[in-house]
């Protein structure tokens, strides 16, 4: 889900944050924290109605983009498939 308002001026840094455990927990929390220091977002989890709604509610909040790939990273093929995706969508990963 990429926020439609690609507000340049509270993405302080331009740069973009991929959060693996995002649905819940510690990583919802670091996506909240990483949101609010105005870097966009890839949230990746196996939960995509909670990265929906958590997506939603970052870039509402915080004016920012986010993209959200359901992927469960217990697959021993995930990794490359969410490493596919990502490059596939151009999407540049500035912090892990």
């Amino acid at each position: 889900m990429k926020n439609q308002n690609n507000n340049q001026n509270n993405n302080k840094f331009n740069e973009t944050a991929l959060i693996t455990g995002a649905s819940s927990g510690i990583g919802v929390e670091l996506a909240k924290q990483v949101a609010k220091d105005g870097y966009n977002l890839v949230l990746v989890a196996r939960r995509k109605e909670r990265l929906k709604k958590l997506a939603h509610e970052l870039s509402k909040q915080y004016q920012i983009n986010v993209e959200i790939i359901s992927k469960d990273l217990s697959d021993p093929e995930s990794p490359q498939e969410l490493y596919n995706e990502v490059k596939g969508k151009s999407i540049h990963i500035d912090i892990l």
